[in-house]
């Protein structure tokens, strides 16, 4: 009978081999064009993110050291020197004179004065007309205080009582105003301190000072106070006044005669703008083969200026297709197919499936746009002012954010991966050389081990910071042999250090939108469905307790299982969890929930309950899907059986048809409905070792209920036909699972199966 079951399976074997060949074949064609087109629009979209349109990244100097490069032109070009056109224009601007103006209160402070003071005398002249003693000196004491009092005019008593005595109400305004006229047009001339080391110095000269200020007779001359006084004293005598008034006049008026010559800036500013202005341009031209700078070049801003120059001419006629796009072109296209072959010679499934290259591509594409702004804003001209800006932030780049996420997400394997794209294309952006590749690859190392199975967020945030500390030990020791200035260094390792810790926080923040956006979850998100407080584990421990242990103990089998060939242990707990929620549906079905009650299968023909028993597959994804529970836990749930047969229905039916046959097996078992398919799970092979080590965990934890006495020998046996048995029914086709490996899960699940199902002494203290 099982001889001719055999054959039919061989014989269905060979026929779907053969139906199969040439769709095969035509599938396997179709896959390498979409391969090869994936490859090219990848290179596109990388070489567009790197390259195109990229400013020219051009070695910059420091404002305190002399530099250490080299750099020629290989073409010639002219370009506007704002640095020499400026030195031209305040050139010009020197030669023209400073401009000078007289305060315009000067005279009519001084006015106000005079007026203040004849105003006073005549207000007196009742109290002085009064007098029997006109030479009362206690009068022209008080009077002289009076009138210091109110008007901060100081006179001197005797000439109070002078004007008194030459002067009268009636021509006192006009010796007075005789006597200002000469005073008003010394003001208006300009009078400024005595010994001024600017008007001083050749009076008499037209380029003079005093021959340039603004509002004064061109044959007028500015006097120092001195003059303004000794002149003042001159005109008020030739006035033919009494000589004691006039005295007494000179010394009232002589307190206006203050300096009152102002520089004039807006005036001479605006000069010096118009003679500037006049000025050309000064045009420089670099011909081909002249040397821009060399390790002779001092750090001026003219060498900072023709730096600056080139590299515009360079990032102008970068827009023409040259050499350089080809090489930059073939360069992203070479790291892209050397990627896809990484992917396809991967051992591992997972690394090969859509969602895993999808996330891939992603995060790599937006770590480069990120690289490329970070680049581009160091490198911008409106960053020149600080030279060493670029060459701070080469060591400041977010080179780990996308592998950090792609490890926490996929492991270790593609998270390198992308780092060596990253570091190779970073490297050639910034123009440097292949020691800063290395270091970013070994950098990378350190942090994809702190980083690695990570379930915590802590954990990430402290490998960036190792990374960033990676980096900046190494600046601060290859700075300090370059001859690197310290404030440079410095500045270096403290951005390195800040990167890498920046890194850690936003690879932490960015993760769930990844995660949200792809459906695929990484350990730290995972972690979270361990609580056994979840709904699902809540309703399974109360409505489906034997399960709800069953599930537990899996858990405990896979999670060993898995540390010990260096799986995933996080997906083998939270899957062997999750992995029969569909027992929630009918968890009276199933052998576990019973506990003694009687067997609803015994009134159920054996093909019905296998359908039952198969469902729970189904309803189990339809569960998990509408609580949202991660891609991992549903592909647990597909595959935990893969498409195994439900042995002990299936031969039932067998011995049904066996007992029934009268002289043909084979047509007994058609006629009983006994069709292999329908005893099968309908579920998915699995396809990782994570889930095949759940289908194995699931069956041993199963089986190991019916043992009678647990003894090791008896355990290992147990196992090894578990396994062996899974192997030759194909369900470890699809698996990249090793001997080795099956090893070493078959020692796990021993040891932990002898410690779960250990047995006590029997302890009975009751006298006999």
């Amino acid at each position: 009978m099982f001889g001719r079951i055999k054959n039919y399976r061989q014989e269905r074997a060979r026929r779907k081999l053969d139906g199969g060949v040439s769709r095969t074949s035509s599938l396997r064609k179709w896959r390498y064009f979409g391969i090869f087109g994936m490859i090219l629009v990848m290179s596109v979209l990388v070489y567009a993110i790197c390259f195109l349109y990229k400013a020219p990244v051009v070695p910059q100097m420091s404002h305190n050291r002399d530099t250490q490069l080299h750099l020629v032109s290989p073409f010639t070009f002219s370009y506007t020197s704002e640095v020499q056109t400026q030195l031209k224009r305040d050139r010009i601007a020197e030669r023209i004179p400073p401009l000078y103006r007289i305060n315009e209160s000067s005279i009519s402070n001084a006015e106000g004065a005079l007026n203040k003071l004849i105003s006073f005398l005549n207000e007196n002249q009742p109290a002085y007309d009064a007098l029997s003693d006109k030479k009362d000196n206690e009068f022209f004491d008080k009077l002289s205080s009076n009138l210091r009092k109110r008007t901060l005019i100081s006179v001197n008593p005797s000439d109070l009582r002078t004007v008194y005595e030459h002067t009268t109400l009636k021509n006192r305004f006009s010796a007075f105003n005789h006597a200002f006229f000469h005073v008003e047009n010394i003001i208006k001339n300009g009078i400024y301190e005595d010994n001024d080391a600017i008007f001083s110095i050749n009076p008499d000269d037209d380029a003079s000072p005093a021959s340039r200020i603004e509002g004064t007779d061109f044959n007028a001359r500015a006097m120092s106070e001195t003059e303004a006084q000794r002149a003042l004293l001159s005109r008020i005598k030739t006035l033919g006044a009494n000589e004691n008034l006039a005295l007494a006049l000179y010394r009232m008026l002589n307190q206006n005669l203050r300096p009152n010559i102002e520089f004039d800036e807006e005036k001479t500013k605006a000069k010096r703008m118009e003679a500037a202005s006049r000025v050309d341009p000064v045009v420089i031209k670099v011909r081909e083969g002249e040397t821009i700078v060399d390790s002779n070049s001092p750090s001026t801003p003219l060498i900072a200026e023709k730096i600056k120059a080139f590299k515009k001419e360079l990032e102008a006629r970068g827009g023409s297709v040259n050499i350089g796009n080809y090489i930059d072109f073939v360069a992203s296209f070479l790291l892209v197919l050397t990627a896809t072959f990484f992917i396809i010679i991967s051992k591992t499934q997972k690394n090969k499936q859509p969602r895993t290259v999808a996330i891939f591509c992603t995060l790599l594409l937006l770590n480069l746009l990120v690289e490329r702004l970070v680049i581009h804003l160091s490198n911008a001209e409106y960053f020149d002012t600080n030279t060493t800006l670029l060459q701070i932030l080469a060591y400041g780049t977010p080179l780990m954010l996308g592998p950090i996420i792609q490890v926490l997400l996929f492991g270790s394997y593609t998270g390198f991966l992308m780092a060596i794209l990253i570091a190779f294309l970073t490297t050639m952006m910034l123009g440097e050389s292949v020691f800063f590749c290395l270091l970013f690859l070994s950098a990378a190392l350190v942090a994809i081990y702190f980083c690695d199975g990570a379930t915590k967020r802590s954990r990430v945030i402290l490998g960036g910071l190792i990374y960033g500390l990676f980096i900046a030990f190494f600046a601060f020791i290859f700075g300090e042999v370059a001859g690197v200035a310290d404030d440079k260094i410095w500045r270096q390792s403290s951005v390195a250090l800040a990167t890498g810790a920046i890194t850690g926080i936003l690879a932490t923040a960015v993760l769930p939108v990844i995660e949200l956006i792809f459906n695929r979850y990484s350990n730290i998100t995972l972690l979270d469905y361990t609580d056994f407080n979840n709904p699902l584990l809540r309703r399974l421990q109360i409505e489906a307790p034997g399960t709800y242990h069953h599930s537990v103990m899996v858990s405990y089998l896979a999670e060993a299982a898995a540390a010990a060939i260096n799986a995933n242990p996080m997906v083998c707990r939270i899957g062997a969890l999750y992995h029969d929620i569909g027992k929630l549906v009918k968890p009276e079905f199933f052998s576990e929930n019973q506990s003694g009650r009687r067997n609803l299968h015994d009134d159920q023909n054996p093909s019905m309950s296998a359908l039952i028993i198969k469902n729970h597959i189904k309803e189990g994804v339809e569960l998990a899907r509408a609580s949202k529970l991660p891609k991992q836990v549903i592909d647990a749930i597909i595959e935990h059986h893969g498409t195994s047969m439900i042995a002990y229905f299936y031969n039932k039916a067998v011995k049904s048809a066996e007992s029934a046959a009268t002289c043909d097996p084979a047509r007994a078992l058609r006629e009983e409905g006994v069709d292999e398919s329908t005893y099968r799970h309908e579920g998915v092979k699995p396809r990782t070792v994570e889930n095949a080590i759940i289908m194995l965990a699931d069956s041993c934890e199963a089986a190991s209920r019916s043992l009678k006495k647990i003894t090791k020998h008896g355990v290992e046996d147990l196992v090894n036909s578990i396994v062996r048995t899974k192997m030759n029914d194909g369900q470890l086709d699809e698996c990249p699972i090793t001997v080795k490996q099956l090893a070493k899960i078959r020692q796990s699940f021993v040891f932990t199966m002898l410690n779960m199902l250990h047995t006590r002494i029997a302890y009975n203290n009751d006298k006999k």
